[in-house]
């Protein structure tokens, strides 16, 4: 990522399938001040997580996409043995990784 959240490199798993399937979209990977991923809040992905939560049948208010990206986090923590919080804040310390993200 040229620019992100906090000016510090950060890696990011592509499979290969996306990769490539970014290589050849119309617009390629070279996109000026673009951007790659257009994800805005409302559209095309709210509206379908909102009918899969009714399609649930229970309550599911508290489900986002920014829950999903705690989701992600804690399982690499846990499973993949990845500090997923540090790689996101610089002034983080070792003793704040703990459980749940």
């Amino acid at each position: 990522m040229k620019k992100p959240k906090n000016d510090l490199p950060r890696g990011v798993h592509l499979p290969p399938e996306l990769v490539t399937a970014l290589a050849n979209h119309p617009e390629g990977l070279e996109r000026g001040t673009q951007k790659a991923f257009r994800f805005r809040k409302n559209g095309r992905l709210y509206n379908l997580m909102a009918t899969v939560k009714k399609k649930a049948g229970e309550d599911l208010a508290f489900v986002t996409f920014h829950t999903f990206c705690h989701t992600w986090a804690t399982w690499m923590r846990r499973y993949g043995k990845i500090d997923a919080r540090a790689s996101q804040h610089r002034a983080l310390e070792r003793r704040q990784v703990g459980g749940a993200l």
